[in-house]
């Protein structure tokens, strides 16, 4: 009883952190997410441009921020702290 408690609560705490930030699974990769500190002159736009995953259009990548990050609009203002994708990884067990 005891065993089946501690598994459905580390599958919570696994869900939470997968969706929550961090990793995202992508074709048998995971998109790694990180914060990022929006300054002046950035807009949503330059953000996902620079962002944007190989075979990924720039909108794809700017409409997975705004959802990521639950935003309603496209302004952001400096100091605001985002998260953005950062790499594609497909073996978390690796040494690098």
């Amino acid at each position: 009883m005891k065993l089946k408690k501690i598994k459905s609560i580390a599958a919570v705490i696994l869900l939470g952190f997968l969706l929550s930030g961090g990793l995202i699974a992508q074709e048998n990769k995971f998109e790694v997410w990180v914060p990022y500190t929006v300054t002046s002159g950035d807009t949503l736009w330059s953000i996902a441009l620079n962002s944007s995953m190989e075979n990924e259009s720039t909108l794809v990548t700017l409409d997975k921020i705004k959802t990521y990050n639950n935003l309603d609009s496209k302004t952001i203002y400096p100091g605001d702290e985002i998260l953005i994708p950062s790499e594609l990884i497909s073996d978390l067990t690796s040494d690098k």
